[in-house]
């Protein structure tokens, strides 16, 4: 399996590089992260630059943004200043929790905050997954959920009885939220993982998992860890970035995001970061991994033309690491960008990994949607529910 250069890493049009130290977070979210090279936290000038193309691409007036915004999208609808304007009163009770983003104690209190797990019990279903019918998928909470479609079962970043960190004590899985075992799971057909994250890609889950996994489906660099637990490597397909993989009339293909990778102090960035979009039958569904807002949404769009559903993350943000994970308001517009027909909301309800609730991220995204006029539908089941993929889904606050 191949690790990657940095180089070969920083061709990346989503690559940003940032000065800032995010020893902490790092730890917490791929290990260390070495000081010298990270890509996820920002600066207090880049935010300053992040706020103006924020501003900038949800149709507000801004002067002199920063390098990065050319990598955006412009937020063109005509309902753009208003949507923002919904967004900042949503924020404003979670933003009024952390301290001002020039104070010397934001960036390390919003990280500490993560170290202690809330306690809150998380309303989920248990459903038999042998049973699922056809064109169907079950959330397991955060990136991880199953899909039978075409007879096969599609199983996307799981983490099951297990925490999302390199540590035990620290980021556990919310009461309720983590009631599947791995050996609940039925064969799985193709395994997809996103990128090297602990809470995208568990040791304990791959270990379980390893001789039910047909054939898996990841990044440069990250079939490595699948071979160590237990996948056979010739069951491995790694793929590059716009890399297409076929298995009949099953059709992968693997896409940049706006992230990073990395598990400890010496693996920052040496295996690729991706989201992917499968094909099957003239029906197209996005696995969005985690991405900031970015241009490439839109890139996608005119390429795919059409979107049947896309798992878009919704969680876990916060404007100290505002390039990395997309805020509500950004997730809709994403969907708008991708022309997608439906998308489902992943990357929250099971660990706190940002210092807001850990409804927030449903409680804003769903209030955003009912307030306004989309062409596309919301999907918001709960965690162990099954769901049919094309069918319309009755939307209940089950979260509040």
């Amino acid at each position: 399996m191949k690790d990657l250069s940095q180089e070969r890493i920083e061709k990346s049009p989503n690559f940003v590089k940032d000065k800032a130290v995010g020893a902490m977070f790092g730890f917490i979210k791929g290990g260390f992260v070495n000081k010298q090279n990270t890509s996820m936290m920002i600066s207090g000038d880049d935010l300053v630059h992040l706020q103006e193309e924020m501003a900038k691409n949800l149709g507000l007036k801004s002067q002199n943004l920063g390098e990065n915004s050319q990598n955006s999208t412009k937020f063109s609808n005509e309902n753009s200043q208003k949507l923002n304007e919904k967004s900042v009163n949503l924020n404003s009770t979670q933003n009024s929790q952390i301290p001002h983003k020039n104070s010397p104690q934001s960036k390390f209190q919003a990280i500490l905050s993560l170290l202690n797990t809330p306690k809150v019990r998380i309303s989920s279903i248990k459903s038999d997954l042998t049973q699922m019918q056809e064109a169907s998928f079950v959330w397991f909470g955060h990136s991880s959920y199953l899909i039978k479609l075409g007879g096969k079962h599609i199983l996307i970043d799981p983490i099951l009885q297990d925490n999302a960190a390199p540590v035990p004590f620290i980021i556990k899985a919310f009461n309720g939220a983590d009631i599947y075992t791995p050996y609940e799971l039925p064969n799985i057909d193709f395994l997809i993982i996103t990128h090297n994250h602990y809470d995208h890609l568990s040791k304990k889950t791959i270990k379980a998992l390893a001789h039910k996994v047909d054939k898996a489906i990841v990044p440069l660099g990250v079939g490595k860890y699948l071979k160590a637990w237990g996948v056979d490597e010739s069951d491995i397909t790694e793929l590059d970035w716009d890399e297409v993989a076929k298995f009949d009339d099953f059709v992968f293909y693997c896409l940049t995001t706006r992230h990073f990778s990395g598990r400890g102090l010496f693996d920052q960035n040496k295996s690729l970061w991706a989201s992917f979009l499968l094909e099957h039958k003239g029906k197209r569904l996005f696995f969005g991994g985690d991405s900031g807002y970015g241009e490439h949404f839109r890139d996608f769009g005119e390429r795919f033309e059409s979107i049947d559903i896309a798992f878009l993350e919704n969680g876990q943000f916060n404007e100290q690491w505002a390039f990395i994970h997309a805020f509500p308001h950004q997730s809709l517009q994403i969907a708008r960008e991708l022309h997608a027909k439906a998308i489902m909301s992943v990357h929250n309800a099971k660990f706190k990994l940002a210092p807001h609730a850990w409804n927030e991220p449903l409680r804003q995204l769903h209030t955003l949607y009912t307030q306004d006029s989309w062409d596309f539908e919301l999907l918001m089941p709960q965690i162990g529910q099954i769901t049919p993929l094309w069918e319309k889904f009755e939307l209940k606050p089950w979260w509040n």
